[in-house]
């Protein structure tokens, strides 16, 4: 009553006031709508927001998972090439095992061949006596040997 008493009394016919109330109608709906398309578009831009976060979050979660498992193929790799590494080894280590063995077998046959021979062994005793006594590095040493040498 009190907005009433405010505005000038003037006459406005019914369509003038179904026009105003048209036009407020109007207004109201295009602030709402205006209203609306803010907070669709915020909400979009949150959305947008939190699906970018999410997927970094994954890619890296990803990354980091590769890297490990990349690490742990490297590692499998490192241990495949050293248990390679050391059975070759093990086949030298086997193979000069065999040799010296062949080689102890044919001194053997060759030394019992040498002692029919007594002018033979004796010169091969003197020279091995003297090769010891020169890497030993002293001329003095005690020599025991058989009655036969």
């Amino acid at each position: 009553i009190s907005i009433l008493k405010t505005i000038p009394a003037t006459k406005m016919n019914d369509l003038e006031v179904q026009k105003q109330i048209e036009q407020m109608v109007r207004f109201i709906k295009q602030e709402a709508e205006e209203k609306a398309n803010e907070i669709n578009v915020s909400a979009e831009e949150e959305f947008n927001l939190e699906k970018l976060q999410m997927l970094e979050k994954e890619k890296q979660k990803i990354k980091s998972d590769f890297e490990r498992r990349e690490a742990q193929i490297e590692v499998q790799r490192k241990i495949q090439f050293s248990k390679k590494l050391n059975g070759q080894r093990l086949e030298v280590l086997k193979a000069r095992q065999g040799a010296l063995k062949d080689i102890t077998k044919e001194v053997k046959v060759k030394l019992m061949d040498l002692t029919k021979n007594s002018a033979v062994y004796k010169a091969l005793i003197v020279d091995l006596l003297a090769q010891a006594m020169q890497r030993l590095g002293d001329p003095k040493q005690i020599i025991k040997c058989r009655q036969v040498d």
